[in-house]
């Protein structure tokens, strides 16, 4: 039979057979949502008909963002950028205003901090050495957002392309629900770039799909969302789909991402991630100096000599001569070639991008291309635009953002060193599947808690310590049972310590934290570091551009990603700049040798003038620092190119001049003492031990079928180390009990396996019994006299074939309450 549902002010009664813990929802999905059940039915598939999205249907699904039209009340992020403060990333989406299927099966586990938002070189260059993505001023962009306003009126005029809604008049308007919203519209204009409040403002979307170069010359592959989701194959298709124009990416059915990469391809779409201004030109900077470029001019004319002679030999071996061979600026680009033209400075331009996004689209986890920095920028929306004439779907609510803006994409990150939290390569190269987290659909009970990773660690049999009523390991709850979803928890705590977690060491092994960045529609732009794993999601339909670059003074990070993709079975295309330059004796000592030799001799001149009691010129304080940081990175990355195990093309007298040179340079630091303030040799770099850590662990990642779990490095406090069995369900890893050692692992794990076989995975790490029998109440408090603090009702189960059925409602109640199940 349909179960009954009744709503009232004494609370929600629902009726129905099954297991109850698939079913506590809240009073508003009840009233959105028909369940149907039948007597005896088995509860694992309540379970997953009620909570586990089809594979194959959640593309699809995640077009509908929103019942609520975008003219309504917008929803915003009124967290504060930055700061140590974390969040639980199930209620921080719940309370933005997500699709359900982003937040209802997220575990509580799970927390996250927003990132900062930067207006200073010297803290962006203290995050940029820390590896933590973060938000720059957006007057970088400003270039970007003036070209597309100046194409967007050359259409409108030349061409009459993008119709009415290309470009509208930017009148400050009420928002409802807002606080002066008319003012600080018109600051957010300001700083989103905008001329005046009257200075016309083009929506991004139409201005893509509308104008004469939207159509594509050659049809392009783009994405469907959800490419790369756990359980996938690696080489399996079925979620790209071939477009011939922008307008096909946002009007489908199914939610699109196109990254249309510009590379001379004939194509007439405006190259505006040219108009960027990057950060930090210490780092960045793609100048080369008049000596670079020199060594450079050499090369290349030592290249062209060389290819003559080549060509010619073939041509006395082969009548027949090949046109292409002749001419090498006619030969095909290799894939992912980017512009390494450019090489020279300390920044080296790989790519640039455009790139189209359907709401809805998830960009699963994944790695930037080789170990490169990436600077993007959303264009602006017009949140008022009607929906377009082909589109499959409403315009969502609006999400605005910290600065006022709608957010368009919000980018997940995760550190480097819980890279094994996220995916787990060894399972990959087993399967040839996509084998990560699926951050969505991770009950909590699959993850082991903060406290449980702290110890002490239990060693009873799996299905002994799950069922321990007085210790379970389930899901961690870092709030108060009283606390309500998605309110601070105002707790004592100390400082970086985690809510929940006043019995954890500094050293203990603890689950991640991750980063999420909202990037808004004509706001700040978003600089991302390399090698951290994260997923984006598109909060609506959006046009996002931009830039990746190397940083000579960061080419650790491009070892870390060699030493990793070359653990995969499908190794990605790398750029030009990785696979041939630094392969190539010439080009690596002009390109990247050079260029590093001649900014670590200028920062030490500096030192130098610092330092001597002779007079010498007095840098302040922030320029010391900086020229500190620019002597470490380059030593760093000199010693990267010079350790042979590594395979970079250096010859030996090269190599050997260089070591000269570094050691020459410790021992100054090692007699200037005090008069240098910090140590700039390879070993005494803080992020070099982190990262030679990140290596080092990359070599145990899965051996055994467990995942180690480590306490975070550079600590007073001694590091601890547990570790858990790690099973995969539709490649979906589901953790085990934390233990002491890794040979305590391998009956967690042919237990879990078994479970999985027999269909009883998530009853075994529950730590319940399921009886499917009888019928569930959801009653308001009152109804039931037991002693718990549980609120706002209680649940409990009932089988009338057992003797006593009010005992049987009175421990189930006790049970729930116990195990703060809402």
């Amino acid at each position: 039979p349909r179960c009954a549902v009744e709503h009232s002010t004494r609370g929600v009664i629902v009726a129905f057979g099954g297991d109850v813990r698939g079913f506590v929802r809240s009073e508003t999905n009840f009233r959105q949502s028909s369940l149907k059940c039948q007597p005896q039915r088995d509860a694992r598939a309540w379970r997953r008909a009620s909570a586990t999205p089809m594979p194959e249907a959640s593309a699809k699904r995640a077009r509908t963002m929103s019942d609520v039209s975008s003219r309504d009340t917008p929803n915003r992020i009124t967290e504060p950028l930055g700061g140590d403060e974390t969040y639980c990333m199930k209620d921080l989406f719940q309370t933005w205003g997500l699709p359900t299927r982003f937040h209802e099966n997220m575990s509580q586990a799970w927390r996250c901090k927003l990132v900062p938002m930067t207006s200073d070189s010297a803290t962006q260059r203290k995050l940029t050495c820390e590896g933590v993505p973060f938000l720059a001023p957006v007057e970088l962009a400003q270039g970007v957002f003036d070209a597309m306003r100046s194409d967007a009126v050359a259409q409108s005029e030349t061409h009459g392309g993008g119709g009415d809604d290309a470009c509208v008049d930017f009148v400050p308007k009420e928002v409802p629900g807002t606080v002066g919203a008319a003012e600080e519209t018109e600051c957010v204009a300001r700083n989103a770039g905008h001329v005046s409040t009257t200075a016309p403002v083009p929506d991004c979307v139409s201005w893509a799909c509308d104008s004469t170069w939207s159509s594509f010359a050659r049809p392009k592959v783009a994405m469907v969302g959800g490419w790369g989701a756990p359980g996938s194959h690696l080489l399996s298709e079925r979620h790209m789909r071939m477009v011939s124009s922008f307008a096909e990416v946002v009007d489908g059915e199914e939610p699109l991402n196109l990254q249309m990469f510009h590379r001379n391809d004939g194509e007439a779409v405006p190259v505006l991630p040219t108009h960027m201004k990057w950060p930090l030109p210490e780092f960045f900077d793609t100048q080369a100096s008049a000596t670079v470029q020199a060594a450079l001019a050499n090369v290349e004319a030592k290249k062209v000599l060389e290819l003559k002679t080549e060509t010619q030999k073939q041509a006395k071996e082969k009548p027949k001569e090949n046109p292409e061979t002749l001419n090498p600026e006619a030969r095909p680009a290799l894939p992912a070639q980017g512009a390494s033209a450019r090489v020279g400075g300390v920044g080296v331009p790989l790519d640039m991008a455009t790139r189209l996004s359907a709401q809805g689209a998830l960009t699963w986890w994944h790695l930037d291309d080789c170990g490169e920095f990436v600077f993007q920028v959303g264009l602006p929306v017009d949140p008022e635009t009607e929906k377009r004439k082909n589109a499959k779907k409403d315009p969502p609510r609006v999400l605005l953002g910290p600065n006022g803006n709608p957010v368009v994409k919000l980018f997940i990150f995760a550190k480097k060193s819980d890279y094994e939290w996220i995916a787990q390569d060894t399972v990959m190269n087993r399967t040839a599947k996509q084998s990560a987290l699926d951050l969505f659909d991770t009950p909590g009970h699959y993850v082991p808690g903060n406290d449980e990773l702290a110890g002490p660690y239990d060693a009873e049999p799996l299905t002994d310590c799950f069922r321990d009523e007085e210790k379970p390991f389930k899901e961690n709850r870092d709030e108060p049972d009283d606390q309500q979803p998605g309110e601070k928890n105002t707790s004592p705590t100390t400082p970086h310590q985690q809510p929940g977690e006043k019995n954890k060491t500094p050293g203990s092994p603890r689950l991640p934290v991750f980063y999420v960045a909202p990037l808004e529609a004509g706001g700040p732009p978003l600089l991302s570091p390399p090698n951290l794993m994260h997923c984006v999601l598109t909060v609506r339909d959006c046009v996002m551009v931009e830039e990746r670059r190397v940083s000579l003074l960061f080419l650790d990070e491009v070892e870390y990603f060699r030493k990793r993709a070359a653990k995969w079975c499908e190794p990605p295309v790398q750029y030009r700049f990785v696979r041939e330059d630094l392969l190539d004796p010439d080009l690596c000592y002009a390109g990247a040798v050079l260029p590093l030799l001649n900014t670590f001799r200028d920062a030490k001149a500096k030192l130098l003038e610092h330092t001597v009691p002779s007079g010498g010129a007095v840098l302040e304080e922030e320029s010391m620092i900086a020229v500190e940081t620019i002597v470490q990175r380059s030593i760093n990355s000199l010693t990267v190119l010079c350790n042979e195990a590594n395979g970079y093309a250096l010859a030996s007298d090269t190599r050997a001049a260089i070591e000269v040179e570094i050691a020459e340079h410790n021992d100054w630091v090692r007699t200037r003492g005090d008069a240098f303030r910090a140590g700039s040799s390879y070993d005494d770099a803080p992020r070099a031990g982190a990262n030679r850590a990140a290596t080092r662990q990359m070599t145990i990642e899965g051996v055994g079928n467990a995942h180690r779990i480590h306490g975070a490095h550079g600590t007073s406090a001694p590091t601890k180390t547990c570790a858990c069995a790690v099973v995969h369900e539709r490649g979906k890893p589901r953790w085990g009990p934390a233990r002491a050692t890794v040979e305590e692992t391998v009956a967690d794990r042919k237990t879990m396996r078994n479970a999985i076989k027999d269909g009883k995975l998530d009853e075994l790490l529950d730590g319940t019994e399921v009886d499917t029998r009888g019928v569930i109440f959801l009653v308001t408090p009152g109804l039931l006299q037991v002693t718990t603090t549980v609120k706002p009702f209680y649940v409990a189960a009932v089988d009338f074939t057992v003797p006593e059925p009010v005992a049987v409602v009175q421990a189930a109640a006790r049970h729930l309450a116990e195990t703060r199940t809402r």
